[in-house]
């Protein structure tokens, strides 16, 4: 296992650690951050192989001689098509989706609080996307033999940057509609794509000379991100409402489109038994304040030996 596998696998687990806060901050329920990785990342990885196996063997200079323990990392080291991954994760938050939405329709009661769509799963999944893809730059440029002069340590300025404009357009006082993440997401890391694989020669041809693989998807994916932005501007003006794109949290309502199907500002999706754990941190009863009892019955039983001692001195007084 190489620095770049390495710092990948740390990405992943640290955009797991940041997609829980950010997640949990929008009000979802705890357990759904390890509900994607669980999904997500398995299937991320497997339509990564997939994706770059495609590519390898449809590009007229790939030289990958595949097998079943080359495609499933044993031997050599293959890599992964960053869309493979987004689609083998788009997979797995659909499924995770599909599960949530069978569990409502037999017990509403007990699994309200699993009522995230789709499209909220992915927001978040696509929000710390570029924070893996970053770390993966960055193996790439230290094993590159030139860490500042190669290519992939400004792809590795790029996602940085990147994260840090999804995190405050996710997390920050400006919202916006659902699937809002999702297109500029697909648009940075599209764009990033569509610049930096020009110069990476390991990037693989889709036509020799011509373009790589990876630039083609990349515009793709910006296009796929700046139609998702135009469909909801057009439903948006269609309706009559105001665009939910960067709205202070203070002065959202039901005029602006989309905001009813939103988590943003509505109150927490809270799991039954973490709802019973609050009650019991947070709702003590007076009886049960042993702590301050304690404290209670010491100031008491020092306020008892004061007077005790002040009535002894004046008999003491009183028989002088």
């Amino acid at each position: 296992m190489g620095l770049t596998e390495i710092l990948t696998i740390l990405g992943i687990v640290a955009a797991a650690f940041v997609a829980y806060f950010i997640a949990k901050k929008r009000g979802y329920y705890e357990d759904l951050v390890f509900e994607l990785v669980i999904a997500c990342v398995p299937l991320g990885i497997l339509g990564g192989r997939l994706g770059y196996f495609l590519e390898d063997i449809t590009s007229p200079v790939g030289q990958k001689m595949w097998s079943v323990a080359a495609f499933f990392g044993v031997t050599g080291r293959a890599g992964l098509s960053l869309y493979g991954e987004i689609l083998g994760a788009a997979a797995g938050a659909f499924i995770l989706s599909l599960v949530n939405g069978r569990l409502m329709a037999k017990n509403l009661e007990k699994y309200h609080y699993r009522k995230v769509n789709f499209v909220q799963m992915f927001d978040v999944v696509l929000c710390v996307l570029p924070l893996g893809l970053s770390c993966m730059s960055l193996g790439n440029a230290a094993e590159s033999g030139g860490f500042f002069t190669s290519v992939h340590f400004y792809a590795f300025l790029w996602y940085a940057a990147s994260e840090a404009l999804l995190l405050w357009l996710y997390a920050g006082k400006r919202k916006s509609f659902d699937a809002f993440i999702t297109a500029v997401s697909l648009v940075l890391t599209g764009g990033g794509d569509i610049i930096f694989c020009g110069f990476d020669e390991g990037a693989l041809w889709l036509a020799e000379n011509i373009i790589k693989t990876r630039q083609l998807l990349g515009l793709v994916a910006v296009l796929a991100g700046i139609a998702i932005i135009l469909a909801y501007i057009v439903k948006a003006a269609k309706s009559g409402k105001e665009f939910f794109i960067l709205v202070k949290i203070d002065a959202l309502g039901d005029g602006y489109y989309g905001y009813d199907v939103s988590q943003v500002g509505k109150e927490p999706l809270i799991a039954p038994d973490d709802k019973k754990k609050e009650v019991q941190f947070d709702e003590v009863s007076d009886g049960d304040q042993y702590w301050l009892k304690t404290q209670d019955g010491d100031a008491d039983d020092s306020l008892d030996a004061d007077s005790s001692d002040k009535e002894k001195s004046d008999n003491d007084n009183e028989n002088r």
